[in-house]
């Protein structure tokens, strides 16, 4: 694939024009208002970007943590142009020194010299490094994109205070605070329930990366958690050219059953090497959702695929997506990100709109009264997949706003983006791999339209962190979703909204 810069100027320029405007407008639309996953234990931070539990009135020092005498809790504010923490022109080094001296002092440098990208870990024993992974002690931030503040978190060592000094590169000043031991000793760890199961009118929407075809080649493991999780619509990233969606279909009805209806799967073109798929019970294939051609290079194809899933009110528009990997704030990746976006949502309109018109002539050759509501379009549209947001979170929102409407009369809409938790409620990281040199980030999305669906529950499940319990009852393990992928399953519950 060529880079962007080999590509025609005007593309170039209009993508570099795409990405200023984008980066002045506000933000997604994030759905919070129903309950997500219960909180195990006291958790003072949610590691999810949403800042929340800390203080938001300015004057805010620029760095502050908290500590349960367990986890530390961090806030960094910048007040400068967002930055990409792992992607940084220069390392940035964050010491962590605590009042017990039998503790070693812990460094976190972000986007280290050696590899220019990532986050590495050291335990500083009078004065020596010694590296280890920053899996080793539960580091990890949020967001993943880039951006003007931070919260993390990573486990102590000791129970105790201690002071943080931030060296933010040679064009900021130094950061250094403090913080306290607690009054009282942290509270027990323990796992989380499993989540109340999809019942009566609620559809479950699974989104998924199974990590090059292991829905396949793990192939028992993956079935136990999709029937955990009981899907009605899922949505399939990193399937490999090899597997089509036939076998893919086979594997869901053996698994899952094939009543009321049997699955239906459709998928992205072969040839990236990785499919995407999406599958749904009497799932029905749409006019103009085969190949879905990038709009700045119709030779390149999306791994992209659009289902319909008939409901009572209606066609619900499905999408399952893989936007390119990697990469910083407004570089190739990221511009590519942004025009496979661009591209997703003009196919997803179209056929939106192909699809009120075909209504519309159907009922004025009958002589039918035209329907109102959104009974005369679609009914309603999901979004969801690895979009591998590790630079700007510009495809995030040119798929969010400004979608094609549901024949309502009220013109175009803004998806709302899900925030689910993981079952401990400490936070949204959809990805994670001890063996890498990035640590746990969101990367996997689900939106969806507010104007014909309610949420009425949202998590990721990370089998590690359920009651063995349950797990058993389920004839799960606490290794299985980690053996499977690197990613969790994005779970949804919806309901359809009446008319």
């Amino acid at each position: 694939m060529p880079p962007f810069s080999s590509l025609r100027t005007r593309r170039h320029f209009f993508f570099s024009l795409l990405l200023l405007g984008l980066l002045s407008v506000t933000g997604c639309q994030v759905d919070r208002s129903q309950p997500g996953p219960p909180r195990v234990g006291t958790i003072p931070c949610v590691i999810d970007g949403q800042f929340q539990e800390w203080n938001q009135d300015p004057p805010a020092p620029p760095l502050t943590a908290r500590t349960d005498g367990r986890t530390l809790w961090i806030q960094l504010r910048l007040g400068t142009p967002p930055v990409s923490l792992q992607n940084l022109a220069e390392p940035w080094i964050l010491d962590i020194t605590y009042d017990d001296p039998s503790a070693n002092a812990q460094r976190i440098v972000f986007s280290p010299a050696e590899a220019g990208y990532g986050v590495g870990a050291f335990e500083i024993d009078q004065g020596r490094e010694r590296p280890h992974s920053p899996y080793d002690i539960h580091f990890q931030f949020a967001p993943t994109v880039a951006a003007a503040r931070f919260e993390m978190s990573l486990r102590m060592p000791v129970s105790g205070g201690g002071t943080l000094a931030l060296r933010p590169g040679a064009d900021m000043a130094p950061m250094v605070t403090v913080f306290q031991a607690p009054a009282t000793p942290p509270p027990p760890v323990t796992h989380a329930d499993w989540p109340a199961d999809a019942t009566g009118d609620v559809l479950r929407v699974v989104s998924w990366n199974v990590l090059f075809g292991n829905l396949i080649h793990e192939r028992e493991r993956a079935g136990k958690i999709l029937a955990a999780l009981d899907p009605d619509i899922l949505l399939l990233q990193e399937l490999e050219d090899e597997q089509d969606p036939r076998e893919i279909a086979d594997m869901l009805n053996a698994t899952l059953g094939s009543e009321p209806a049997p699955w239906i799967v459709v998928a992205s073109p072969v040839g990236s090497r990785l499919r995407s798929m999406a599958a749904a019970r009497g799932g029905v294939h749409l006019p103009a959702a085969g190949t879905i051609a990038r709009l700045d290079d119709p030779t390149r194809f999306l791994r992209a695929a659009v289902l319909g899933v008939p409901t009572e009110h209606g066609t619900l528009i499905v999408a399952s997506v893989h936007l390119r990997c990697c990469g910083g704030p407004g570089d190739e990746a990221d511009l590519q990100r942004m025009a496979e976006a661009l591209s997703l949502g003009h196919a997803i309109d179209g056929i939106v709109n192909e699809m009120e018109a075909r209504n519309r002539a159907l009922h004025q050759a009958l002589g039918e009264p035209m329907p109102t509501g959104s009974g005369i379009g679609a009914a309603g549209m999901i979004i969801g997949g690895d979009l591998n947001l590790v630079g700007s979170g510009a495809p995030l929102t040119i798929l969010s706003r400004d979608r094609a409407g549901f024949g309502d009369g009220s013109g175009p809409i803004n998806l709302v983006v899900a925030d689910p938790l993981h079952l401990d409620g400490s936070s949204n990281a959809t990805w994670s791999d001890k063996e890498k040199s990035f640590t746990p980030g969101r990367l996997d999305y689900l939106l969806y339209s507010p104007s014909t669906l309610a949420m009425r529950n949202a998590f990721l499940l990370d089998t590690a962190r359920v009651d063995p319990g349950a797990l058993q009852l389920r004839a799960l393990f606490s290794g299985d979703s980690a053996a499977v992928s690197d990613h969790a399953p994005l779970v949804l519950d919806l309901t359809l909204r009446g008319e």
